[in-house]
């Protein structure tokens, strides 16, 4: 019962995400025939994301080795 919507749940966010990152790619390839790196950007997303990350496992670490009894 909780798997199948567990694996329902899993399945439409990853096939949402690689539809619009695929669309986000046809698109910019049709109207750019190069597309340009900007590193300070990627960096920059790549620092949230792992500060976004960080702050979500961190409370999941603390209560999973607590003594939560």
């Amino acid at each position: 019962e909780i798997n199948v919507v567990q694996s329902s749940l899993i399945g439409s966010v990853l096939s949402n995400l690689l539809l619009v990152l695929g669309c986000a790619f046809i698109a910019g390839g049709v109207r750019n025939k190069e597309s340009s790196f900007n590193a300070v950007g990627a960096s920059t997303n790549s620092s949230l994301l792992m500060l976004a990350s960080f702050a979500m496992l961190l409370p999941s670490y603390i209560f999973y080795f607590s003594d939560h009894e």
